[in-house]
């Protein structure tokens, strides 16, 4: 049972890398056409400069988005603690106990 939580887990970030890739690969494209289509107003070297930020700001948007989703999974074990600690009764000691709930 505790594998299913890491294996469903590992699929969810496996869900989050490929929708980021496919937009990583779309702003790539885009550029890319910008580049085709405007070969004799903007000099080549500002498209190669263009596209080669535009991997380095896929990586980094890929980067960023896995670190935001590990911080709030992360924080809802806090979050659980902070509502335990807070919304649910506290247990008495065992020798406040009567002997038949023991």
């Amino acid at each position: 049972s505790n594998t299913i939580a890491g294996i469903t887990i590992s699929i969810a970030s496996e869900w989050l890398s490929i929708r980021l890739d496919i937009l990583g690969g779309l702003t790539n494209l885009f550029i890319a056409i910008v580049a085709l289509a405007t070969r004799n107003f903007i000099p080549a070297s500002f498209m190669a400069l263009a596209l080669s930020n535009s991997f380095q700001v896929t990586f980094l948007l890929k980067f960023c988005v896995r670190m935001i989703a590990q911080f709030e999974a992360q924080m809802n074990s806090v979050e659980r603690v902070m509502y335990y600690s807070q919304n649910v009764e506290q247990e008495g000691l065992p020798d406040e106990l009567d002997e038949k709930e023991i």
